[in-house]
């Protein structure tokens, strides 16, 4: 399954990615703790999802979507980034709601969780320059 796994990935995935996976299998394997900037978008779900399936490979750090509230909010409150931001500053009001809806609903979970956020094209680009971040996807 494994092989399968990476074939199907390889094809869909940006070169970045693709050498990262390649890099990782021939090596032990670090965390590796990026942001993606575009989270709710096409490559920044298929990034997410390789992140998922790697836990022991990636750590996400920082996260930014444009408008997609619910989507991102599910991404924060799943991958718990130490940045967020949105580019439509007036939805973060929303956001802010929605994630806290959600861990509420998580018993599992610390509910103090509380990311920096940013809006805008500043908010993005400080995501992008974070400084625990090591790739920006």
């Amino acid at each position: 399954m494994g092989r399968v796994f990476f074939f199907l990935l390889r094809r869909s995935l940006t070169p970045y990615i693709r050498g990262v996976l390649i890099l990782m299998k021939r090596r032990a394997v670090t965390v590796k703790r990026i942001s993606i900037l575009g989270s709710t978008g096409s490559i920044g779900t298929q990034t997410l999802d390789i992140v998922t399936h790697h836990p022991e490979a990636f750590q996400v750090v920082g996260l930014a979507a444009g408008s997609n509230v619910e989507l991102l909010a599910q991404q924060v409150v799943e991958f718990r980034p130490e940045i967020v931001a949105i580019r439509q500053g007036d939805k973060l009001p929303a956001l802010k709601a929605a994630i806290a809806q959600k861990l509420a609903k998580q018993e599992d979970r610390r509910t103090d969780y509380q990311p920096q956020y940013g809006t805008g094209e500043a908010g993005i680009i400080e995501v992008a320059r974070y400084g625990d971040a090591e790739s920006v996807v």
